[in-house]
């Protein structure tokens, strides 16, 4: 049996954009024309820095180079969100470490917000931002508070702190902040309940947990949050099995959250990646009979079906779910091709791997983007490096869209949005 790294990290989220350039004929300012994907990338000159694109080769660029502390020092922006116009994100400018940036699609306009946690050497580290009510909301570490609940309006006045919840838990503590009409829902360990379900409607009063799942002290570890006709669904871990999880529904309120009805006889292995499109939820699991596979479910659980048996008699182990113009991409191995990208308009039939991206090996597939319905990626195709490419779902439409890194034939950009 082969092995392959689960749960890959996706170091930034993606954003699609609706800004208005900024026009200066002395060329002072680099700006794009809207809409465009924001994303960080290494040409080998800059290190890993803010660039953009609008779905083209020639609309590809770096928008601003961050940390200049060398010529070749990484800001390592990430974890994108547009809201009012403007996008937030991530950056460490080589001073003040890992802070809250933003950037009205400039190079000018490129800025940090505010400088979170002062308390010398540290930095905030913000993360899991989530826009909510027309605020953005997200965690972060003051050096004081522990990572806690952050709000910001674009202002360094208005960057203020919501909700302490452990002040001895610096990271990792507040995780899947999400949406959901007026509410957010996360998961979070106040240090005596373990890590469970919260809400907040962005003030500290009405920050709580919503239900401790395992009222025994443990933790049920709530993840892979999304919502679908104003309900949030999530996995839970098992608290007996372990390794097990199961998926559960709520609308919010603690009477009405509980495992979803209608699907689960017994617990599956290690429910992940939950994706929503259209009224379908897609997700991974093992059903201890077919492996690691694709799955899908309606909203209340009456219908549960594997989607396809990828790799018959083993696991494909598909990862990174992403849907984009109504259909799912993700990573799997059939057992032939190694890890490539696979396409599943929910049919089995319709669940196909575009391109053999890379014939020589495994190919990869690190951070995807949703964008103007289509799938912006990282793949390494076994000549030019890993770089950004781009797929409709079709052979065809399965390209690498630009090598930006061509310091040398296999150097690597790595893009990540």
């Amino acid at each position: 049996m082969r092995t392959i790294p689960l749960k890959l990290c996706i170091a930034c989220l993606s954003v699609l954009l609706g800004l208005t350039a900024c026009d200066d004929s002395s060329g002072s300012k680099k700006s794009v024309a809207k809409p465009y994907l924001v994303f960080q990338a290494d040409d080998g000159t800059h290190g890993r820095e803010l660039w953009v694109t609008d779905g083209t080769a020639a609309g590809t660029k770096m928008l601003a180079d961050i940390n200049t502390t060398t010529s070749d020092a990484d800001s390592g922006p990430g974890n994108f969100v547009s809201i009012n116009g403007k996008t937030y994100f991530s950056a460490d400018d080589g001073t003040h470490g890992p802070e809250l940036w933003v950037t009205d699609g400039t190079e000018n306009g490129t800025v940090m917000v505010k400088d979170i946690n002062q308390t010398g050497t540290l930095h905030s580290n913000p993360e899991q931002f989530t826009v909510m009510s027309g605020s953005l909301y997200f965690a972060a570490d003051d050096g004081v508070n522990g990572q806690a609940l952050w709000v910001t309006d674009g202002t360094t006045d208005g960057t203020t702190l919501v909700k302490e919840i452990n002040d001895s838990m610096t990271s990792n503590n507040l995780t899947n902040l999400t949406a959901m009409g007026a509410s957010l829902f996360f998961s979070a360990d106040d240090g005596t309940n373990g890590s469970e379900l919260w809400t907040s409607d962005g003030t500290s009063d009405e920050t709580g947990m919503l239900l401790d799942i395992y009222t025994s002290g443990s933790s049920s570890y709530p993840g892979n949050f999304v919502v679908m006709n104003d309900m949030l669904y999530f996995s839970v871990w098992d608290d007996d099995e372990g390794s097990m999880s199961s998926l559960w529904v709520t609308d919010g309120t603690a009477d009405n959250t509980d495992k979803l009805s209608g699907i689960w006889d017994d617990n599956y292995d290690e429910i992940d990646y939950l994706t929503v499109s259209g009224d379908t939820i897609y997700f991974t699991a093992d059903d201890g009979i077919n492996g690691m596979e694709l799955w899908s479910s309606n909203a209340d659980g009456s219908t549960i079906q594997m989607v396809k048996d990828i790799y018959d008699g083993d696991s494909s182990y598909p990862e990174i779910l992403t849907a984009a113009n109504g259909l799912v991409y993700f990573i799997a191995d059939d057992g032939t091709h190694g890890c490539e990208l696979w396409v599943s308009d929910g049919t089995e039939d319709g669940t196909v791997m575009p391109l053999d991206i890379n014939p020589s090996g495994n190919n990869y597939i690190f951070e995807y983007a949703a964008f103007g319905g289509k799938l912006y990626f990282t793949a390494d195709d076994g000549t030019n490096g890993s770089e950004l490419w781009v797929s409709d779902g079709t052979t065809t439409g399965t390209k690498m869209l630009l090598d930006i890194n061509t310091t040398s034939l296999s150097a690597n950009s790595d893009p990540s949005f």
